[in-house]
């Protein structure tokens, strides 16, 4: 999809500038991975299939055509997968966790009687069904948890008489209707607490009437349908994709809109564009010309997207940019264009002009008239391979500069000399085995090692020989022979350092060795947190899921570290905090009391924990503090005093979401810079009175 356009021409080009232009290798964390995890293959069910499973866990159940998932024969968990082949469900079978399940995804499976199971899950809050045969399922079927279920996404089913309305489900955020031959779709009714729907791969012919009415609404996607007018767009829409439609004419476009996705359609013309549009992705379409008129005056737009309009030249005239002052990123590539370099010379904030190799002469020219190498060649996509056998013909003639992914068998081994001399390399594998020296062709060229689900035979052989490496992600590897100085020889070179669900309790390598090291991620591993070292290079250090109770002196010693994420860890204190730490999380720890944050802080997460009191010695004097999340502490009621924010002046937004409260109106009212108090619908009295004296800053919805 277009949207990921500035993601995706970075990363291109990742590994061809200067080592200032690298980006950190981002890994998302999902709350369920923090569960425990119960993954069961299984054809029969008896009463011992899932007596080892806990209660507060993530259950994924592989069934077969021949599964009968029989009345209470499922596990009290907190999210349920179960995967099928026909796999039949009873009316019944879920019932021990009826009031305790918060996420059902169901694939490839037949329920008997939809009615009956769906009427169990009173703490439902998101439904996924894949490909899913529904029987029985009636209109007041999702009754039970219509007030709770948050999300609901349907995918790859036939659901052509869906008969459960969906305005009916009064708590629903986020809707996903995917390829599911619904066939009701144009005569719509939609709850109006909606904030996101994807609507794909639909045969939707025109935008729903009830979407119209939608105020809270803020994503719209609406890709693969063969919609050929924009129309009934929300007010409040910020989002807004229709990416492989019918569309030959941009109009009706609300303002305030900031981002827009219209790839694959039929546009000519580039007109309409809403001031408040910040980025707009065209690529794929039939744009013969780039004017002036094209954007109104003031435009806010920062991305362009043009790229891959094969079916015309595209004729950018010289003032085609004058009202677009702002614009930083203009996509180009595989577009066959005509213009001036001086078109472009007025842009002040361009960073980025992304244009085909064939364009080497063009951008030299852009790059000597701004004196900055924004004009940038976008070189070959990433080449993937999938292969169970390697062999000395595997990998022939790749140049060097290509991002090769390889996707890899359980039974695949990569013998010595076996990988080629690549600048990035990805190894996806399924416990694949790699040997000590089977990557030495690319000792002076690899810059980019990402390895997932592999065996490093030779861990200290392998590292030894990569002496030009910047940027190692690991994700489930283990490793023999892992030394002390294995990281020698590019112990100054690397720059971000990675490593998720990997069991390296005899870790022996100091980080501190790392002397350039910048960014640190360290997720679900098994590192020992006594003897751990950083190097005082770093601004970003991110460790969560590792069960850390305490916050060691090494951390004190990172004076340049400005974000600090340790989130899901067993912390009961704060302390040892880096002096200009500016983004600190500490979500979801065992913290009781509020103390020693660094006047340096912005922004300050501590949701999920067990805090009782905020007094004015919780912050410092002057603190710079302008966001503060303390929403889902439950354990304690937080009682926060009237002078609990005297040194935060610079205080923004608070959030209390889901927390027990006591505090005083004047708390809040006295904060010059507070623009957004968030609690829970129950303190909607607390928060009326705060809005007596302080217009609009506290939100109960």
């Amino acid at each position: 999809m277009q949207k990921t356009f500035s993601v995706f021409v970075f990363f291109l080009l990742l590994f061809c500038v200067s080592e200032a232009e690298y980006q950190d290798y981002d890994f998302q964390v999902d709350e369920e991975d923090l569960l425990e995890q119960f993954s069961i293959t299984v054809d029969k069910i008896d009463s011992k299939t899932f007596r080892n499973v806990t209660e507060n866990s993530k259950l994924t159940v592989h069934g077969s055509s021949t599964t009968l998932f029989f009345d209470n024969s499922l596990p009290k968990v907190k999210v349920l997968h179960i995967i099928g082949m026909g796999s039949q469900i009873s009316d019944l079978a879920w019932k021990s966790s009826s009031n305790f399940l918060d996420k059902l995804s169901l694939s490839g499976v037949v329920v008997k009687n939809a009615a009956a199971s769906f009427k169990l899950l009173t703490s439902l809050t998101s439904l996924d069904l894949h490909n899913t045969t529904l029987n029985n399922l009636k209109k007041d079927s999702f009754s039970t948890f219509q007030n709770k279920l948050a999300k609901l996404h349907l995918r790859d089913g036939n659901y052509g008489d869906w008969p459960v309305s969906f305005d009916q489900l009064s708590g629903l955020k986020e809707l996903y209707i995917e390829k599911s031959n619904i066939l009701s779709l144009t005569d719509l009714k939609l709850p109006k607490s909606l904030i996101k729907i994807h609507i794909s791969g639909n045969r939707l012919n025109k935008i729903p009437k009830a979407i119209l009415n939608l105020d809270k609404l803020e994503d719209l996607f609406l890709d693969s349908n063969e919609i050929a007018k924009i129309e009934n767009l929300p007010r409040n829409i910020k989002s807004l994709s229709l990416a492989g439609n019918t569309i030959t004419e941009i109009n009706n476009l609300p303002n305030g809109l900031a981002l827009a996705i219209l790839s694959a359609n039929n546009i000519t013309t580039v007109k309409n564009i809403p001031e408040s549009v910040n980025a707009i992705y065209l690529s794929k379409n039939s744009i013969s010309s780039l004017t002036k008129d094209c954007f109104k005056p003031n435009s806010q737009l920062d991305t362009l997207s043009l790229s891959h309009n094969h079916l015309r030249n595209l004729d950018i005239t010289e003032t085609a940019f004058q009202n677009t002052p702002r614009l930083s990123q203009v996509d180009l590539e595989r577009t066959s264009f005509t213009a001036p370099p001086e078109a472009f010379k007025n842009l002040k904030k361009l960073k980025l002009l992304a244009v085909d190799s064939d364009y080497s002469g063009f951008c030299d020219n852009v790059n000597k008239l701004m004196k900055s190498k924004v004009c940038k060649l976008i070189k070959e996509e990433p080449i993937t391979i999938k292969v169970e056998v390697v062999d000395s013909l595997t990998f022939n003639e790749l140049p060097k500069t290509t991002h090769l992914i390889n996707e890899s068998g359980p039974m695949t081994s990569f013998p010595d000399l076996s990988l080629p001399a690549v600048k990035i390399l990805e190894i996806k594998g399924q416990r694949s085995q790699i040997s000590g020296l089977a990557w030495k062709k690319s000792s002076d060229h690899l810059e980019g090692l990402f390895l997932s689900d592999v065996h490093l035979e030779n861990a200290s052989a392998s590292f030894e020989m990569l002496r030009s490496l910047k940027i190692l992600h690991m994700k489930n590897v283990s490793m023999d022979g892992l030394k002390r100085d294995s990281f020698s020889r590019f112990q100054n070179k690397l720059f971000s350092l990675h490593i998720s669900f990997c069991n390296f309790v005899d870790w022996p390598i100091s980080f501190n060795q790392l002397k350039n090291l910048n960014n640190l991620e360290i997720f679900k591993s098994n590192l020992s947190s006594t003897r751990l070292r950083f190097p005082k290079s770093l601004t970003q250090l991110k460790m969560y899921g590792l069960r850390l109770n305490k916050i060691t002196t090494a951390f004190s010693t990172l004076k340049n570290l400005t974000d600090l994420v340790l989130d899901f860890n067993h912390i009961k204190t704060i302390e040892n905090l880096p002096r200009n730490v500016t983004i600190l999380h500490l979500k979801s720890n065992a913290i009781t009391q509020i103390k020693n944050i660094p006047k340096s802080v912005l922004m300050l997460h501590l949701s999920m924990n067990n805090i009782s009191i905020i007094t004015k010695d919780s912050f410092v004097r002057n603190s710079k503090l302008q966001h503060l999340f303390l929403s889902n502490n439950l354990r304690n009621t937080l009682t926060i005093t009237s002078t609990a924010f005297q040194n935060t002046p610079h205080i923004s937004s608070i959030y209390l979401a889901n927390t027990n409260f006591k505090a005083p109106v004047e708390a809040f009212t006295g904060l010059q810079r507070l623009t957004l108090l968030k609690v829970d619908p129950k303190d909607k009295k607390f928060c009326d009175r705060v809005n007596q004296l302080k217009k609009s800053i506290c939100k109960s919805d």
